[in-house]
């Protein structure tokens, strides 16, 4: 439910001044540009899963790892809240298990970036963040570079819930990011320039916010279920595909971790990629290659 009331409250957050560029001058010309992606990093099979099936089809992924999944339970009282720093060891999304679980996550990491995908960041303990202040902002980013620090500096990011204010974009400017990809706008076929800040909006598909959990949350409410909700979402995602090849924008495929309606949304995403690959000619790249490709 938190995604539905961030759309209806907290979008005047977005409504600041800003330069909208076009993509159209950047993609790989006549081909459909893909940009695969995955929020949290938790659950140990889904890593497996989304890497097999990524070098099957020979696709590249961005994930948007978050960092208390880099600490083991024993860990927790390493991570301060960051409304309260005299506060350790909470977190709406819990920890990283046991060491081994931690120690095989950070492998999967480093496998990863030697296949070409993506590592960036959800920050850490998934909370409401539209009204932190720069301090909050900071000590955030801070422990999410501590925890992430034995791989390589992320440039963008996805805020949990998909809130930030424009006390962020100092914090950003210092820690080296140079996107934000979680951003609803009033428009979503062209990106948008605030503050130095890239800013890839998510776009809307038949008035569905273009993330799983969204789709989960309308499948719940008219009952659609296994098949159903599969189907669904490849037809969506289908017609998504077509609007974004004519339109000379990116097609982001927006997932998380989580196995809602007992798979379904990831099968579902496995059979639009191969659907979309044997209909256009494709170009699946990484977070960090559109941030290459607008600069």
């Amino acid at each position: 439910m938190r995604y539905l009331l961030f759309i209806i409250f907290f979008y005047p957050v977005f409504c600041f001044a800003l330069e909208k560029k076009p993509y159209a001058p950047y993609l790989t010309p006549g081909k459909l540009t893909v940009l695969v992606t995955f929020d949290g990093s938790k659950d140990l099979k889904k890593w497996s899963k989304i890497l097999e099936f990524s070098k099957q089809e020979n696709i590249k992924c961005t994930f948007f790892v978050s960092g208390v999944y880099f600490l083991s339970q024993d860990q927790r009282h390493v991570y301060q809240y960051p409304r309260d720093t005299r506060k350790t060891g909470v977190s709406d999304i819990g920890f990283g298990g046991s060491p081994v679980q931690v120690q095989e996550r950070r492998l999967f990491i480093q496998r990863v970036l030697q296949e070409g995908h993506a590592i960036e960041s959800h920050l850490n303990g998934h909370f409401p963040a539209y009204r932190w202040t720069s301090p909050m902002w900071e000590n955030e980013f801070h422990q999410f570079s501590k925890f992430l620090s034995f791989t390589k500096p992320c440039v963008a990011i996805r805020f949990p819930l998909l809130q930030h204010n424009n006390e962020v974009y100092p914090t950003l400017k210092k820690y080296g990011y140079t996107a934000i990809v979680s951003a609803i706008m009033p428009s979503y076929t062209h990106f948008y320039l605030h503050e130095g800040i890239l800013i890839f909006p998510i776009s809307n598909i038949d008035g569905i916010l273009n993330m799983d959990y969204n789709f989960y949350l309308v499948d719940l409410k008219r009952k659609r279920r296994g098949t159903d909700a599969k189907k669904h979402m490849v037809n969506a995602y289908l017609k998504e595909a077509e609007r974004c090849f004519k339109e000379k924008r990116p097609f982001f495929i927006n997932h998380h971790f989580s196995a809602w309606n007992k798979e379904a949304y990831f099968e579902a995403l496995k059979e639009a990629v191969v659907i979309i690959k044997k209909k256009y000619p494709t170009a699946f790249i990484t977070v960090p290659d559109l941030i290459q490709k607008v600069h």
